[in-house]
């Protein structure tokens, strides 16, 4: 009798591991959760690679998420890089110097974008 207790309780052993096995999720890892853009931007520029494209990214990315000190910044770099910037950013700059109470009659990158 004492090999067939033996035997029934390794069939239950091992039928209790496999159960567990194929209920045990495998975690995934996202590994681009962490990184931040805009610091890989910021970076990219202070190597010396700043290009309008970079700008209007940085500009874009600070400006929805309403930080709007750091939008001015970036807007201010992509208007004095590029003459022809788009209506868009012009439009953008204005609102983000209303948002922080500045006053937009004599600014000296809006009037780059009248000439």
């Amino acid at each position: 009798m004492k090999p067939f207790t033996l035997v029934a309780l390794l069939f239950l052993f091992s039928l209790s591991t496999t159960i567990t096995a194929q209920t045990t999720e495998v975690e995934k890892i996202d590994v681009n959760k962490d990184i931040d853009l805009m610091r890989v931007y910021e970076q990219y520029v202070k190597d010396g690679y700043g290009t309008p494209a970079v700008y209007k990214k940085l500009a874009d990315g600070y400006y929805f998420k309403n930080d709007y000190l750091t939008a001015k910044k970036w807007l201010e770099a992509l208007l004095q890089a590029d003459a022809s910037t788009p209506k868009m950013y012009v439009n953008r700059y204005i609102q983000t110097l209303r948002a922080l109470d500045i006053d937009t009659t004599n600014n000296k990158y809006l009037t780059l974008q009248k000439r």
